[in-house]
């Protein structure tokens, strides 16, 4: 069975290196990862973390329209998030608790919940309900770490739940049967979506 989980594992990340433009975009959008503390620290993780396991769960169900679908929605939610930033950076919004810039909304949110909400809208609840949990706590990092406040982290949770309604569809396996009928003689393909 380890045998089997490896190969599966090596597979997907063979797969994923076949996507460097991805690779590259959420290594460059999260260059400022890893902090001081534990507890930020893992919330500097889980923002890498979810929208890696959205992508690689489009390529574990060889899910080539989700993948396009996932792309799509990350470059977005990643070009919204900046925008905001830069556009608030010199108002109120723009003050970190820590005294720092750019604090609205939160890119390190944004980007967690952009892949927990991906899972959930795409692969329903079973896929999405803890990685939604998970981005929850990567906000609460955030804040608990003078980072941001709660309407940053709010503002991007709500970016990418917004930025997932619009682009992400929900998950419709292909199924095809071949269907054979004794009385009629009768021999036909059906799908089933």
């Amino acid at each position: 069975m380890l045998n089997s989980l490896l190969a599966v594992n090596r597979r997907l990340i063979r797969k994923m290196f076949k996507k460097p433009l991805l690779l590259i975009l959420l290594t460059f959008s999260f260059s400022q990862a890893f902090s001081q503390t534990d507890l930020s620290r893992a919330g500097d993780g889980l923002q890498i973390a979810l929208p890696i396991a959205a992508f690689a769960t489009t390529l574990y169900f060889k899910d080539k329209e989700g993948e396009k679908e996932f792309i799509e929605s990350f470059l977005i939610s990643v070009a919204l998030t900046h925008i905001l930033k830069y556009s608030c950076q010199n108002t109120a919004w723009g003050t970190r608790p820590n005294g720092g810039s750019c604090s609205f909304p939160s890119g390190h949110t944004a980007s967690a919940f952009q892949g927990a909400f991906f899972l959930q809208k795409r692969y329903g609840w079973d896929y999405g309900m803890v990685p939604i949990a998970l981005a929850a706590f990567t906000g609460y990092t955030r804040v608990e770490g003078q980072y941001h406040h709660w309407r940053d982290v709010a503002g991007g949770a709500i970016l990418s739940y917004l930025v997932t309604c619009l682009f992400v569809t929900k998950y419709c396996p292909l199924e095809t049967h071949v269907c054979y009928s004794r009385e009629g003689g009768f021999l036909g393909i059906q799908k089933l979506f």
